[in-house]
């Protein structure tokens, strides 16, 4: 593989999971959770699926195809999926979107997403006064979304 800047990168073949065969019916949000904190701090990439770098609806997709759940591609049409959930009722594996940004609720006031304002895949909290407080996204909140097939 080359990496952006023409670096050499080698990845050993037992660290390779083929997607397309790892659906998985029990899924939750906390897997899906642990999943994608294994990206943390791989940068952000506008149009990245990979680990050479994540877009946030990219890092999304990603996740959720390594279950063997298949969504669109683009932020715009990933949240017309699922189902509406009031925001005191997000909970952990709930998609939380903001003007034009996606990301994986922790809780009801963190979430993990990849942002070009954050250099990449990171945790970030909605609620002032807690760390990694990112007021932006607070301001810009604009719904969750639960996948039926996530528990």
């Amino acid at each position: 593989i080359i990496l952006p800047g023409l670096t050499d990168f080698f990845i050993k073949s037992n660290h390779l999971i083929n997607i397309s065969s790892s659906k998985n019916s029990k899924v939750d949000g906390k897997r899906i959770i642990r999943e994608t904190k294994r990206f943390l701090g791989i940068p952000y990439l506008w149009g990245g699926i990979t680990v050479c770098g994540f877009d946030c609806s990219g890092l999304v997709q990603t996740v959720l195809a390594r279950f063997g759940i298949s969504i669109p591609r683009d932020t715009k049409d990933q949240i017309k999926i699922g189902r509406t959930i009031e925001r005191e009722d997000i909970r952990t594996g709930d998609m939380i979107f903001f003007n034009r940004h996606v990301g994986f609720a922790i809780g009801k006031n963190r979430l993990i997403h990849s942002s070009v304002g954050g250099n990449g895949v990171r945790i970030n909290s909605l609620k002032a006064g807690m760390p990694d407080y990112r007021e932006d996204l607070d301001r810009d909140y604009n719904q969750a979304r639960r996948l039926s097939c996530i528990n």
